[in-house]
């Protein structure tokens, strides 16, 4: 085994809900944190990582329309299984909660070593 390694608990978060996390230098130091519930961080995979941070998705991947969530402005959610089901809900069910007319927020690009700022889609192409 290969040390330092992070540990993080699964329950236990900062006050910004963020996982409490330590780093161990040895295996007894690991088995000490394995016995208060601590476990061995998160996927140590790089592929894993990378689709992870950059939004990849794996060389397999094949997109399904079905089944998907359908939204109304007075009823509750629903899931259909298919087009049929999608079709006999009617015209006021979306994809979206937020309405047909939702515009994801686009970010812009900044220069090098400066934060990128979000814009509502409509003032993008402004």
């Amino acid at each position: 085994m290969e040390y330092p390694k992070v540990m993080t608990h699964p329950t236990q978060t900062n006050k910004d809900h963020v996982p409490i996390s330590v780093t161990v230098e040895s295996e007894e130091q690991e088995e000490e944190y394995l016995a208060k519930g601590y476990r061995v961080g998160f996927s140590q995979d790089p592929m894993a990582f990378a689709a992870a941070a950059t939004g990849m998705r794996p060389p397999d991947f094949q997109y399904q329309a079905y089944p998907k969530w359908k939204y109304h402005a007075k009823k509750p959610a629903c899931i259909v299984e298919d087009r049929e089901e999608e079709d006999e809900l009617g015209e006021e069910w979306y994809d979206n909660p937020a309405g047909p007319d939702y515009k994801p927020p686009v970010a812009l690009k900044r220069g090098p070593g400066r934060p990128k700022k979000i814009r509502p889609a409509d003032d993008a192409a402004a």
